[in-house]
């Protein structure tokens, strides 16, 4: 496939210039495990790496929910990069968190991403964070048996592919393996998990307009690819990313105001380092 054909195979123009830079990320990762550099400056490149790449989790969610090729190859290809970045492998989304969270996420306890006990108890940020990412696979597992057998061989053989690539970097270099290509996709996954606590915890509600947080600032959703339009994305979760501003300025009356918040840890560290001035923030309601 020629470079112009890559170009026009992707469903959305606004999707190019994001897989281009995880890519990048992705070639230097590989270019790190090549060189074999001292464990010193490994590991001060996988946790330096880590935070940039961290971001990349939402735009698995993003794909996961609008494909971002028109061809299954490459939106595999893709999933696969994605799996080894975020920790959630080709299919995984869409088991757990497509297929799962979002028809239950207003049933409390019966939500994959479940913020409160079956006794209406809310859970801490990090009993959370630990409960719903030990458990985040034996969801996937067994949406598998609920839900069409298409999804499920797709995972497993996205599961495959993982497997046998990380086996091949294994046997090249066990230790760059581990420490570029396991940890931190095992760590990002419990990371975007304690991330996903502020999406709905303390809202019980059957009214889908009052059942998510929202944060407009620009920086939050330059960097995740407007999640923060949170209402709008449960609302129609087929709407493209790129849309999804438009969406809420639509619906935006129907949301309560205590319902914005402020972005939290880590993204006003990361604005005041990367100096990005963003032109309207909420304030904390």
């Amino acid at each position: 496939m020629g470079s112009e054909a890559l170009w026009k195979s992707f469903h959305y123009a606004a999707d190019r210039k994001p897989v281009a830079i995880f890519l990048a990320f992705f070639l230097l990762d590989l270019i790190v495990f090549a060189l074999d550099l001292p464990l010193s400056l490994t590991l001060f490149y996988a946790v330096l790496a880590f935070f940039p790449k961290a971001m990349i989790t939402a735009w698995n969610h993003h794909h996961q929910h609008v494909p971002t090729f028109k061809h299954s190859g490459l939106n595999m290809a893709l999933e696969v990069m994605y799996g080894f970045q975020t920790g959630v492998l080709p299919s995984g989304w869409v088991l757990h968190h497509n297929l799962g969270h979002h028809p239950n996420y207003m049933k409390g306890a019966e939500d994959e991403s479940a913020w409160i006990t079956t006794k209406g108890r809310k859970l801490g940020e990090m009993e959370y964070t630990l409960r719903v990412g030990l458990l985040a696979y034996v969801f996937i597992l067994r949406n598998m048996a609920r839900f069409d057998a298409k999804h499920g061989k797709r995972f497993l053989k996205g599961c495959v592919l993982t497997g046998v690539l990380f086996y091949g970097l294994w046997t090249l270099n066990p230790r760059n393996a581990v420490l570029l290509f396991l940890i931190p996709p095992i760590c990002a996954l419990f990371g975007t998990v304690w991330f996903t606590y502020k999406h709905h915890a303390g809202l019980n509600t059957q009214v889908a307009e009052e059942a998510s947080w929202n944060v407009l600032d620009p920086f939050y959703n330059k960097l995740t690819g407007n999640l923060g339009y949170h209402t709008a994305h449960h609302i129609s979760c087929g709407t493209h990313w790129s849309k999804l501003p438009e969406l809420h300025g639509r619906i935006s009356k129907k949301i309560p105001k205590n319902l914005y918040r402020e972005p939290g840890f880590p993204f006003p560290l990361l604005e005041t380092l990367l100096l990005f001035k963003t032109p309207r923030r909420q304030k904390s309601l």
